[in-house]
């Protein structure tokens, strides 16, 4: 596994971080309301 194709996994992982803490944050707002 090269470093550019694991730097690449990486970048992938933090944005689907990055999307599901959205959904959790949109989810919450919504039990809020």
């Amino acid at each position: 596994m090269s470093l550019l194709e694991r730097d690449i996994d990486f970048n992938f992982l933090i944005i689907i971080l990055k999307i599901t803490q959205a959904d959790i944050a949109t989810d919450c707002e919504m039990v809020l309301q």
